[in-house]
């Protein structure tokens, strides 16, 4: 056998994972892990929403001359929604769900992250606000407008989409 082949051997034997070819790898006996399915799937609408905005800038700058420079106040929508992205996703969903008696003197471990995922939808839905704002003000009619307006949106699903799938924990699900 040749290198590659001893490779794909090897790899077999070392993580138990039944490889068909180089592009399908299925985990454990045959079934799918759905959170690393959506985590990546997360990511991938995520860098969309960046390159959509990065498109819009160039398209704005190159192609439609009335848009000679990109103020700084078009990239706080985008940043701070990616903010809002990670900080969303420092608690775990199933804390919020779960309601246990665990006072630390200041309230339960359920109140503080219903109170934190609270904040982070209120900052996002208010980029999305904000990419609103900017497009009706300046863009009313221009792909730049437009891609300042999804990339919010986008992250803001892309958030939320993460939040949730990451709920499925290490456990196995079926196809």
């Amino acid at each position: 056998p040749n290198s590659r082949q001893l490779s794909k051997r090897l790899r077999q034997r070392a993580t138990n994972e039944v490889c068909e070819n180089d592009l399908v790898c299925i985990g454990l006996h045959g079934m799918v892990n759905l959170r690393d399915i959506g985590c990546v799937l997360a990511g991938c609408i995520a860098a969309v929403a960046w390159w959509i905005f990065i498109d819009g800038a160039a398209y704005g700058i190159n192609v439609d001359k009335a848009t000679s420079k990109m103020e700084w106040y078009y990239f706080l929508p985008g940043i701070i929604s990616t903010v809002g992205l990670i900080l969303m996703n420092i608690v775990n969903l199933k804390d919020a769900i779960e309601d246990e008696d665990d006072w630390e003197g200041s309230g339960s471990r359920t109140s503080r992250v219903r109170v934190w995922l609270f904040i982070t939808f209120t900052i996002l839905f208010c980029c999305v606000g904000g990419g609103i704002w900017i497009m009706a003000a300046h863009f009313p009619d221009n792909w730049t407008g437009v891609a300042i307006l999804l990339q919010p949106i986008l992250l803001m699903f892309s958030a939320t989409f993460l939040l949730f799938v990451r709920r499925f924990g290490e456990s196995y699900e079926y196809a």
